[in-house]
């Protein structure tokens, strides 16, 4: 007899459907995912009241349906204790997917389950339960998926060197330089990601150099930027201090800088435009592709499926 599905409903705030990560996180994961899961486990995506909304909350939390898996993405994550407490009694399990929410500053006693969106953040939780700073239970990274619609990405024929940075335009810094090498889309909100989105196909390198480190070793971001030039079949440039970069390259990545000076990113990015085409550019793709195998659909399900198992589904 087949066993009965489970849903797993990753739940964002009303109003965050088309806010960044809380986007990636929620309506995008679920598309990725969902052909891969094998009908055990069924992704969907669920609104809640607002955090400023408490009472709603609660009063939305009696409401949800019984024996799912809630994944508490982003700002969900902010969720009213009492009404945490009303939806893990309705659940198999309470997920909380802090993406990159400053962790010393998430209520998350209620969690059964604690989702890292990167291997550094994993670290970061082990590490803090381990100082009795960080409430107790498993720890499980689902690493930060790219936008749903970049899978399947094909990019054009790219004859000659082209670089990239998409993203916020305000989080990064760019050598002057640098400046008449690296096209800048701003993809700071979703509907600027999906009216430049088409763009990418042409860039053979993404600029990936932060400039809006966290004020706090709490705060642990992604390698969303990285998943994305992946995903685009593209190289980049990044700092080895960047959390995951050399965990999911290698230290060999051939275009990692040293470090945030300006020189060491200049040296970099110069390294990635000679190498172009050649061996070095060659090895960087390989790499790439590695990283990009390691946020397909089919290893994000795989990941998901050990967050369900942890709660002893299967």
């Amino acid at each position: 007899m087949a066993s009965a599905s489970v849903p797993i409903y990753l739940v964002v705030p009303s109003g965050h459907h088309d806010l960044g990560s809380a986007k990636m996180r929620s309506v995008d994961l679920a598309r990725i995912v969902a052909p891969h899961l094998g009908g055990r486990l069924v992704p969907s995506v669920i609104t809640m009241p607002g955090r400023k909304l408490p009472i709603l909350q609660r009063l939305w939390a009696r409401t949800r349906p019984r024996g799912g898996i809630y994944f508490m993405t982003k700002t969900a994550c902010q969720v009213d204790s009492e009404a945490a407490a009303l939806l893990k009694a309705r659940s198999i399990g309470l997920c909380y997917d802090y993406v990159d929410h400053d962790l010393g500053r998430i209520a998350s006693d209620l969690a059964d389950e604690h989702v890292c969106a990167s291997y550094a953040q994993q670290d970061r939780i082990l590490a803090m339960q381990q100082a009795g700073q960080f409430a107790k239970g498993p720890t499980q990274v689902v690493l930060h998926n790219a936008d749903a619609a970049l899978y399947g990405f094909r990019p054009e024929d790219r004859p000659s060197f082209s670089a990239v940075y998409c993203g916020n335009l305000r989080n990064t810094f760019v050598p002057e330089r640098l400046a008449r090498d690296v096209v800048m889309i701003d993809a700071s909100k979703p509907y600027k990601m999906k009216r430049n989105r088409q763009r990418l196909s042409g860039f053979a390198l993404h600029y990936c150099i932060r400039d809006d480190r966290p004020v706090s070793e709490n705060v642990v971001k992604p390698f969303t930027k990285g998943v994305t030039a992946a995903v685009c079949r593209a190289n980049l440039v990044t700092s080895r201090d960047v959390p995951d970069a050399v965990r999911l390259l290698g230290e060999d990545y051939p275009f990692l800088a040293d470090g945030n000076a300006e020189g060491q990113i200049v040296d970099a990015f110069l390294r990635a435009r000679d190498a172009f085409g050649g061996p070095d550019w060659r090895r960087g793709l390989a790499a790439m592709d590695r990283l990009r195998e390691r946020v397909s659909g089919p290893a994000l399900a795989v990941q998901m499926r050990r967050m369900a198992e942890l709660l002893g589904v299967f």
